[in-house]
């Protein structure tokens, strides 16, 4: 279970159906189909969705303030933390859209863990990049408790 509270602000996107109110696999082909057409990358706030390639990517970023192998550990952590964190919101924002104005997001629920594309330290902060496949992704993370304003 992972709960977080974010503060962002952005452009706002197209919402989806509401979680639960239809069955999710017919959720994900309805999406998959309607998105094929149109585009095949989609960038979001949270992340990116490949609907060709049929993935979902999301980075995740934290501080690392010295090179000892315990810094290293603990900011992988933070980095692969930010990154679910961040595959959460980018669930929330495919399904139901973000307003423009966003103050704050809390939401809670259950991510898929994917595999890490990439790993690295740049200027001081450890960076992780997270691929999930797209039908996993929608089957089974879900979106316990949100709360937009």
């Amino acid at each position: 279970m992972c709960l977080l509270v974010v503060f962002f602000s952005s452009a706002a996107f197209a919402s989806l159906p509401a979680e639960g109110t239809e069955d999710l696999a017919a959720l994900f082909q309805s999406i998959v189909e309607s998105k094929s057409v149109a585009e095949d990358i989609q960038v979001f706030r949270f992340g990116v969705v490949d609907w060709k390639g049929e993935s979902v990517t999301s980075q995740g970023k934290a501080p690392l303030p010295s090179t000892s192998p315990q810094d290293q550990m603990l900011a992988k952590r933070g980095a692969l933390t930010d990154a679910r964190r961040n595959l959460l919101c980018l669930l929330y924002e495919i399904r139901h859209g973000l307003p423009e104005k966003i103050t704050s997001i809390e939401i809670e629920g259950d991510v898929v863990d994917g595999q890490v594309d990439f790993q690295g330290v740049k200027d001081g902060v450890y960076t992780v990049e997270v691929t999930v496949p797209l039908k996993r992704f929608f089957t089974e993370s879900r979106i316990v408790r949100a709360d937009v304003r």
